[in-house]
């Protein structure tokens, strides 16, 4: 037996079909802290449970792609991923000299790389931004160009932000043997080992992947006959406990000589938050300025926005502040609408790179991909917000290469040491372009630059090398530069390729005298711009989109110039020219960077405002001449308006559908507008009440303490097979806080059917205030014709039906007051009814007597999901219960239908339109000195001299009214 309770008028079941009440939600901040969290749609205020996060799974394995000697390289078709996966590509090239170009968006994990006597072994992943990866392109650096191998695998979980790999060892041989890796200790707890070993495979070698503590893997093979033959072999055990030491041998099954070489990774799971800590207790918001993004245009599409203040809330806990970690660690960046988030989703967490961060003083220099940002012929600013203070966070967050899109060849931030380890000045992009200084360069030409650190030339000798790439079709090459030295008919070069000038190639961007200058080929182009000084900064671009030459300096275009150019790959320079000694660059650099695109007006001139005005100013609106963006004030975690004493979920097996009935109980509330219920769906929140669940500020009043708590409850309806999946609590207050709670576990009714019948009352909605007395229950419309058949005392043969009915299968209907009710299709499939019932056959019978009802549709002997059933039905008034149960079943024979009369009279038109009365009926404030007999005292806000606004929502409104609204 199955019960639905019906607790209104036309009522559609519990919560009506799942497409009118459903609102997906995405929960993207679990991908920074992992399962367990309480999660806020705001990404606010959120509280831990002790949940671990499993350890990473394997999803799906790719076929191997080959190239021989002498042909271009492969490109890999990417298995079936999705947003968040993590890919791993395993590339073998058959020399031991060669390397394989890092492909574009991929990290290489490891250094150096690893060789064998005869072959090249290389690993490089990535994190999916969608389930639509470009597949990547393998290409030799190089000039023997060997065999080349690759394959790429797939795995899922709640994976550590930042980079999640730790190697753990790696084996190179030239010969069959077996090799064993030793010292895989201290590993994160759920931790997957993963082995990669590519290799040559002349006699169809297979490898075989065993070891200690963990002793067992899961094995992915593949094999390619191309050129000289190769195999790819990827084994993975996930470890769920952290600590001892163990070992892994990797043996190849082949008795010819072959070449083989290996890495062990330790792919880390998404630490868990501790038990009762607030993951981030702090945030402040951050609005840009539109009409400073750019001079025209809607957006900019993945915008890298630098984020540079100095504030005390961002020093450390041990200096005053907020933030916990030395580094920085705890400081993410998120948006919180779908515009700017630009993927359909409500909540992102953005990709960030720190460039700097000082403890002490709460200096903060980060750079943020924005998805979307409104530029200068929007109507709106653009807001995200800056969160911190996070005690579990203890690993860097920062993920540089999600905040520079694909089409940057190389950015460097100018920084580092110049006199550290080879190569010093960092690429922040996936292709690893690091640069290398050249001279004698110092510590002490490390200088504070336009935006952060800067490096100081020398003019003599001192430069930057950065390895072979390909500059073109399209480009853009930016830097910031303060020149020492601007004499007259001197050239100084400040970004190049390293091809002599007047040949094929060259391309050169620098000064000559006070001119910013462009050379190509043997043409040289004087950007138009004199007048220079030293000791000045300047902002100078050049683009070039296949057809014209666009030289930019402060952000302004100010030359245009057709020009042919091909591609042209080369080493490359910043600070000189490589073919002419005396054209180094005497000054300051700050921020080098290389586009493969044309990057457009807009942008560049975004990027020059927002990295002039450096500063976001601590303030509130309008904004000022010199703002192109503003922060807010600290917004922290005040105690919740509501005090959670307990949750718990029972699921109730059906024949055809599961129920889960949730019970919560607060011990204290105040300022409580109410809940609303989620469950949980493959990571993502459907939102299953249709209106919120009344607190205590819409049940007492605003301020009104209810040091008792109340408890609350909920049903939802599931198909059978389809959970029962954990639930989540989000909780709203006066203010519009949001506080999430869950998840909540579903446990078993142990086999319990619902043939009694649980208690299936819910707590009152805000959409249903007001309307009579609910105590968890709607009240339907009065009734005022004749009393129904309902009221009367059923006969001993009626009471026989009755019986008959509860032994057989039926649904129960239960109804709480007088109303018409209808039922649609949906609602009672979910509810157990046999999709394959004939509705002509269905009845209704309440106490033993059959009730007439409609069943719409039923003609055709199908009940399709437009279908439903309607019928009139009254209540009990009794001192148990005011729950009368009706019966549906499906007969022998045709049931009781509602009968109707034929029309006679004249067919007219009906009116266009008609008047409609909307009212509005606030339940804000409680007057209880106001003496007013049994009249409600509740009222709506008090209203003063100051404007109000209360919008009202009408559909099908008429386009051309006979009068105007009125307001009484």
């Amino acid at each position: 037996m199955i019960v639905l309770a019906l607790r209104g008028l036309l009522a559609a079941g519990p919560m009506g079909p799942a497409q009118a009440r459903g609102k997906w939600i995405h929960t993207a901040i679990k991908k920074l802290l992992g399962a367990g969290l309480v999660i806020a749609s705001l990404g606010f205020f959120i509280l831990a449970s002790n949940a671990q996060a499993a350890a990473p799974t394997f999803q799906s394995f790719s076929a191997i792609a080959a190239a021989a000697s002498g042909s271009a390289g492969p490109t890999v078709t990417l298995p079936a991923h999705a947003a968040d996966d993590i890919l791993l590509l395993a590339t073998i090239i058959r020399t031991n000299i060669d390397t394989i170009t890092t492909p574009a968006g991929w990290t290489q994990i490891g250094s150096p790389t690893v060789r064998s006597t005869v072959a090249t072994y290389q690993f490089f992943w990535k994190r999916a931004a969608s389930s639509s990866e470009t597949n990547p392109s393998i290409a030799r650096a190089g000039s023997t160009f060997g065999d080349i191998y690759a394959a790429v695998i797939v795995y899922r979980g709640a994976i550590m932000l930042g980079d999640p790999w730790e190697v753990k060892g790696t084996v190179t041989t030239g010969i069959t043997m077996t090799a064993a890796i030793t010292g895989i200790t201290t590993l994160t707890a759920d931790s997957l080992v993963v082995v990669a070993v590519p290799g040559e495979d002349n006699n169809n070698a297979s490898i075989t992947t065993t070891g200690t503590d963990p002793a067992a893997y899961t094995e992915h093979y593949v094999e390619s006959t191309t050129g000289a033959d190769g195999v790819v072999t990827f084994s993975e055990f996930a470890r769920t406990t952290a600590g001892a030491t163990g070992t892994v041998s990797v043996a190849w099954d082949t008795a010819v000589p072959v070449g083989w070489g290996g890495i062990v990774l330790a792919l880390k799971p998404q630490p868990p938050p501790t038990a009762g800590t607030l993951p981030f207790s702090y945030r402040k918001k951050i609005t840009i300025d539109h009409g400073k993004v750019g001079t025209s245009g809607a957006t900019l599409t993945d915008y890298p926005f630098l984020f540079n203040v100095t504030d005390t809330n961002l020093k450390t806990v041990a200096n005053g502040g907020h933030v916990t970690d030395a580094q920085g660690d705890d400081i993410i960046f998120r948006a919180l609408d779908a515009t700017t988030c630009n993927d359909g989703q409500l909540v992102c967490t953005l990709d960030h790179e720190i460039e700097n961060y000082n403890p002490a003083t709460g200096t903060l220099v980060a750079w943020v991909r924005i998805p979307s940002v409104n530029a200068f012929s929007a109507s709106s600013d653009t807001a995200i917000y800056i969160y911190y203070g996070n005690t579990d966070i203890t690993a860097s967050t920062q993920y540089p290469a999600g905040v520079w899109d694909a089409n940057y060849n190389a950015v460097w931030h100018l920084k580092e040491n110049p006199a550290g380890t080879a190569p010093q000045m960092k690429d922040s992009t996936t292709n690893a372009l690091h640069a290398t200084s050249r001279g004698s360069m110092t510590l002490s030409q490390q200088v504070a630059g336009k935006i952060n650190g800067s490096l100081n030339f020398d003019g003599t000798n001192d430069a930057l090398d950065i390895a072979s790439f390909t500059l073109g079709p399209s480009f853009t090459l930016e830097t910031w530069l303060n020149s020492n030295n601007l004499s007259a008919g001197v050239y100084h070069g400040h970004m190049s390729n390293n091809i002599a000038f007047n040949n094929v190639g060259h391309r050169w961007l620098g000064t000559d005298g006070t001119n910013n200058t462009w050379t190509a080929e043997n043409t040289e182009t004087a950007c138009n711009v004199g007048g220079l000084t030293t000791g000045t900064w300047y902002h100078q671009v050049v683009t070039y989109d296949g057809a014209n030459i666009r030289c930019y300096q402060n952000g302004t275009l100010v030359l245009t110039t057709p020009f042919s150019y091909s591609a042209v790959t080369s080493t490359f320079g910043l600070a000189y020219t490589q073919a002419i000694a005396a054209e180094y660059f005497n000054g300051i650099l700050d921020e080098a960077r290389v586009s493969k695109t044309a990057r457009s007006a807009n942008w560049i001139t975004a990027e020059y405002k927002n990295m002039t005005l450096t500063s976001c100013r601590n303030g509130g609106l309008p904004f000022l001449v010199g703002d192109f963006c503003i922060y807010g004030t600290e917004e922290n975690n005040p105690p919740s308006a509501v005090h959670l004493r307990g949750a718990r979920a029972v699921a109730y097996e059906g024949a055809f559908a599961q129920t889960v009935q949730l019970k919560w109980r607060t011990s204290h509330e105040v300022d409580h507008l109410g809940f609303h219920v989620y469950r949980e769906q493959n990571g993502q929140l459907l939102r299953v009440t249709p209106s919120l669940l009344a607190g205590s500020a819409l049940l007492a009043r605003g301020r009104t303490e209810l040091t008792a708590g109340q408890r609350y409850s909920w049903w939802d309806v599931l198909p059978a097979g389809g959970g029962p999946l954990p639930y989540w609590l989000e909780e709203i207050d006066l203010h519009g806080k949001r506080t999430w709670h869950g998840p909540i576990a579903v446990t078993s009714a142990k086999g319990r059917r619902d043939v009694a019948g649980p208690d299936q009352g819910r707590s009152v909605l805000l959409s249903k205030l007001g309307r009579g007395k609910h105590k968890g229950r709607l009240p339907g419309a009065p009734w005022q014709g004749a009393a129904d058949a309902a009221t009367q005392t059923p006969t001993a043969a009626q009471l026989a039906v009755q019986g008959q009915l509860a032994a057989g299968p039926a649904i129960k209907l239960g109804v709480s007051a007088e109303g018409w009710y209808r039922v649609d299709q949906p609602t009672l499939i979910a509810a157990g009814l046999d999709p394959r019932v004939d509705p002509r056959r269905l009845q209704l019978f309440v106490e033993g007597r059959e009730v007439p009802l409609v069943v719409t549709g039923a003609q055709d002997g199908r009940l399709e999901p437009r279908d439903a059933i309607e019928f009139y039905g009254v209540g009990l008034d009794t001192p148990w219960t005011d729950t009368r149960t009706y019966w549906l079943v499906e007969g022998q024979q045709a049931g009781q239908r509602v009968g109707g009369n034929e029309w006679r009279g004249r067919t007219q038109s009906g009116a266009a339109s008609f008047p409609y009365t909307i009212t509005w009926q606030p339940r804000e404030l409680y007057f209880a000195a106001l003496r007013n007999g049994e009249a409600d005292n509740f009222f709506g806000p008090v209203v003063s001299s100051w404007p109000t606004e209360q919008p009202f929502t009408l559909s099908n409104l008429d386009p051309t009214p006979p009068g105007a609204a009125q307001l009484d």
